[in-house]
């Protein structure tokens, strides 16, 4: 018999409660999945999901109503029922009812504000050497290369209009086979404890999507027979877990989980893969951070999970949609003409037609024609104010939305700076967006490291102008200690062409440009091919003096078809820089060579012209005078 613990007792004294006894905690209430053996680990996290999703029903709802409310489709949540309501016939897009779409206005634009500038990550290093210097170089060309071959710029615009819909855009980077892999994710997908993440960070995170057979077994074709068989027999993910939507794929539910290990000597980390109650594969979870990089559009004051921008404007989207309702009924049964007639009268109604002409006859009372008015215009006022509420609301202004810009602003000068004060509106969501990409190079180059330390190599492509380069990851391997990580974000020219024709104006004002250049562009104002064109002189002796400092850099001579002048000025330049940073003496010489043939092509080095010899001229005779006697040509 177990032992009564009267801690769990109510005390009653003459029949009234004076003391509540404590609550006794079951046992099934204990969602330690990390703590448990491999054999109970699945049913323990299907538990825990389970407890997760019945006290998060709300955020789902909102998820699928922001959905709706954004695209006027349906939405599958991936994790459950979807609302009966975005079934319905009501929800669907053929609806005759017309609207404004307020929270795809706002969305649409902040997304092509935010989208218009590139963030180009920059490694710098911390008090390094030439060396290091040069492998910091290597390192943003590396990452470059990941971003391009990965599309992160185009994945991150995605992740941007996600936090603007939902509240919460998703990005994962992890490994794929021998490559990096970076994934949009639903925030239907993922599920965290509410009451553990609401005022710090959560130390589990759970990933449910779906995938299809085959897929897996692909995955895991490694695997112990036991788990393949496992795939091969399990019963297909329900038409309910999709959303009450049948599908023709084969697809399996399947789930993530990763929980944080305690402190940096802990071992708790654990990374688990489960098919229902069957774990698929277990490993150590070492990092101190999910691979996940999350946006926040409006972070709230408690929880994790952000308020997206359509979540904010769904109030006035409905009192829109209200308005324009009330509109449109009005157009159908005001917008045409009335005929009053009294009741007396006699007219013959087939006499009120379409022709021309056409007589009507009449006793006591002619028939009254009717045109009332179809809507009073305080009701356009009002719906026209919730349009620009909302925008005002977001910070978006209304003429960005439609491509106008305001009445009178037509220098490039006054363009930029409306464009400016536009942009400051949102400069901490930008800078938030900022913040993620580099989030994201540092856990791609955390997967590089991965592979690397694995295969003993990993290569990418950096795109250059003219010509593609390979880098490999052991010609870098810089310690996190040894750089800093900065963003550079680069914005577009002006799009407006008097903006344009204003920036031409400046170049060649500041003496960037040339006049001739400058005329060119004013027919054709390609400013980027022009400056490429300026500085490609520059650009050419750069890359050659880069290559001849590389570690294994061969030595190339100028040519005379160079900008010889320039040519030695960068030269003493990169010459004094790498002397400061140490760099190789060898590396120092082939400099050297090339400032002195640099010298010997421009005549520096020549030296000066012997100075002809003038030949002497004759001597004349001396002249004598016929006043002075014995003197020749004298008197005689």
């Amino acid at each position: 018999m177990s032992k009564i613990s009267h801690e769990t007792m109510d005390k009653y004294v003459d029949g009234k409660l004076v003391k509540k006894g404590k609550e006794q905690n079951s046992g099934e209430m204990k969602y330690y999945w990390w703590k448990a053996d491999e054999k109970n680990m699945g049913h323990q996290i299907q538990s825990t999901l389970n407890f997760i999703k019945t006290h998060q029903s709300t955020r789902i709802e909102q998820l699928t109503a922001s959905t709706r409310l954004y695209g006027n489709s349906s939405a599958f949540n991936f994790i459950g029922p979807a609302l009966s309501k975005s079934a319905s016939s009501a929800a669907t897009t053929s609806s005759n009812r017309i609207s404004f779409n307020l929270c795809a206005a706002v969305v649409d634009t902040m997304v092509s504000k935010i989208a218009k500038n590139k963030v180009v990550p920059q490694f710098v290093t911390n008090g390094g050497v030439w060396g290091m210097q040069k492998k910091a170089e290597q390192l943003t060309k590396f990452l470059e290369g990941c971003f391009h071959a990965h599309d992160v710029h185009k994945k991150s615009v995605d992740m941007f209009r996600d936090g603007c819909v939902w509240g919460t855009g998703i990005l994962k980077i992890f490994r794929d086979y021998e490559d990096i892999a970076v994934e949009r994710i639903f925030p239907h997908q993922m599920l965290v404890d509410e009451i553990e993440a609401m005022s710090c960070n959560p130390r589990q995170m759970h990933e449910v999507r779906m995938v299809d057979r085959d897929i897996l077994l692909d995955m895991f074709s490694d695997a112990d027979e036991e788990i393949i068989e496992t795939i091969k027999n399990a019963a297909p993910t329900s038409a309910v877990d999709l959303g009450a939507v049948g599908t023709a794929a084969d697809i399996l539910t399947v789930t993530e989980s990763y929980h944080l290990k305690s402190g940096p000597d802990a071992t708790d980390g654990v990374k688990v893969i489960c098919l229902g109650d069957n774990v698929l594969h277990k490993e150590e979870w070492k990092h101190d951070y999910f691979p996940y990089v999350m946006f926040n559009y409006s972070k709230r004051l408690l929880g994790f999970w952000g308020q997206g921008a359509v979540e904010r404007l769904q109030n006035l989207q409905g009192e829109i949609n209200r308005g324009m309702i009330t509109i449109q009924r009005s157009h159908w049964m005001m917008a045409g003409p009335k005929i009053a007639i009294d009741m007396s009268s006699k007219i013959a109604t087939q006499h009120l037609n379409n022709e021309v002409g056409s007589i009507i006859h009449y006793a006591d009372k002619p028939p009254m024609y009717l045109t009332p008015p179809i809507i009073q215009g305080e009701v356009y006022s009002w719906v026209d104010s919730l349009i620009a509420k909302g925008f005002q609301q977001e910070g978006v202004s209304q003429l960005a939305a439609s491509s106008l810009k305001p009445a009178g602003v037509d220098s490039g000068a006054a363009l930029r700076t409306y464009d400016q004060i536009g942009d400051d509106r949102l400069l901490f969501i930008a800078q938030e967006m900022e913040r993620l990409i580099l989030e994201i190079g540092q856990r791609m180059i955390d997967v590089a490291k991965g592979i690397y330390k694995e295969k003993h190599t990993f290569k990418v492509v950096f795109p250059q102008s003219k010509f593609m380069e390979s880098i490999d990851w052991k010609d870098i391997k810089l310690k996190d200690d040894e750089y800093v990580l900065k963003s550079y974000p680069t914005s577009e020219l002006p799009e407006e062409p008097a903006g344009r024709l204003q920036y031409i104006q400046e170049q060649m004002q500041a003496g960037l440009i040339s006049p001739r250049a400058g005329r060119k562009l004013m027919s054709n104002p390609d400013i980027e091919m022009s400056d490429k064109l300026a500085n490609a002189p520059e650009q050419l002796i750069e890359k050659i003096i880069e290559e001849m400092l590389e570690e294994d850099g061969e030595y190339t001579p100028p040519e005379p078809y160079y900008d010889l002048g320039l040519a030695k000025s960068i030269a003493l330049q990169y010459y004094n820089y790498a002397s400061l940073n140490n760099c190789p003496e060898d590396r120092l010489e082939m400099l050297r060579q090339f400032m002195s043939q640099v010298d010997d092509l421009t005549g520096v080095n020549a030296p000066p012209p012997e100075q002809p010899v003038m030949p002497m001229a004759a001597p004349e005779q001396t002249p004598t005078s016929n006043l002075i006697p014995n003197v020749a040509g004298g008197i005689q």
